[in-house]
């Protein structure tokens, strides 16, 4: 039917790339991190550990404020949810740009071995054998 996992490596690659393509994501991240560490190994490390501390610290680490003459406002409270959003969002960047920068191999490769991936997966193992079980059914009645 329409349904039926493309046969034909044409329309197999675009279906794949579809199905998995959170997958194929999380590779290239983790490849061209594997990569930026061995070039950049300590500014990975400390954009790591910026992105763990806003993640697992705790509310009242944020809390931050800044001293100004009165004629100018007084107290201003810089912290919360707003410091730790963008300490988070920096962080995050800086780990994108660092694995698109520094670590350009590991994105080929992933890039390769997704594409490898798409093109050489048929259908999966669990949606062949229930389709081999529903003919054998339908066979016998």
């Amino acid at each position: 039917g329409e349904f039926r996992a493309p046969d034909h490596a044409a329309q197999r690659v675009p279906s794949n790339v579809a199905r998995y393509a959170g997958n194929y994501l999380n590779l290239v991240f983790a490849l061209a991190m594997g990569a930026a560490a061995l070039s950049r190994p300590v500014l990975l490390f400390a954009l790591w550990v910026a992105l763990l501390v806003t993640m697992l610290g705790p509310p009242e680490m944020f809390d931050v404020h800044m001293w100004r003459p009165k004629s100018q406002g007084g107290v201003v409270d810089l912290g919360g949810s707003g410091l730790r959003l963008r300490v988070a969002v920096a962080a995050h960047g800086g780990l994108w740009a660092l694995a698109l920068l520094a670590g350009r191999a590991g994105v080929v490769i992933a890039l390769v071995l997704a594409m490898v991936h798409a093109y050489l997966r048929t259908r999966p193992l669990a949606v062949m054998a229930k389709e081999t079980v529903k003919s054998t059914i339908k066979k016998m009645m």
